[in-house]
């Protein structure tokens, strides 16, 4: 096995998705594209946590821009943690889209209409809040 085999088998396990492009709806389990719901389900799925099941209605309900109606369903299913913690999620700010991501390795991967999925060190973020699953 040659160096540069072996960092990627070192590699965690969520940076396959780095670089996926956006598409609502989208998996990233398939390699192909990703949204912010499913990839942060799908990060916490393979970490071994017990995510909720990805819902109809949150679809549906960005179909219309209810994005206040998405942050409540999501945030009756976590609760705030006081610092960033490893799978930690947060709602990233703004006005037009809802967007989540999740803390992995003192970083926040997500994934914006523009960049698609991309990781950021925590310390280049503006303070947000973060939250974990219910337990």
């Amino acid at each position: 096995m040659n160096s540069a085999t072996s960092q990627a088998s070192n590699a965690p396990f969520w940076m396959k998705y780095i670089g996926l492009p956006f598409r609502l709806g989208a998996d990233p389990k398939d390699g192909e594209a990703a949204d912010c719901i499913r990839l942060v389900l799908r990060v916490l799925e393979e970490a071994g946590l017990n995510p909720p099941h990805v819902e109809r209605k949150w679809y549906a309900l960005l179909a219309h821009h209810n994005l206040e109606a998405i942050r409540e369903d999501w945030f009756s299913l976590t609760e705030q943690t006081a610092k960033p913690e490893e799978y930690a999620m947060t709602v990233l700010p703004s006005a037009s889209e809802f967007s989540i991501g999740v803390v992995v390795s003192d970083g926040l991967l997500s994934v914006r209409n523009e960049t698609g999925v991309l990781w950021m060190p925590l310390q280049n973020l503006p303070p947000l809040n973060y939250r974990r699953l219910k337990k």
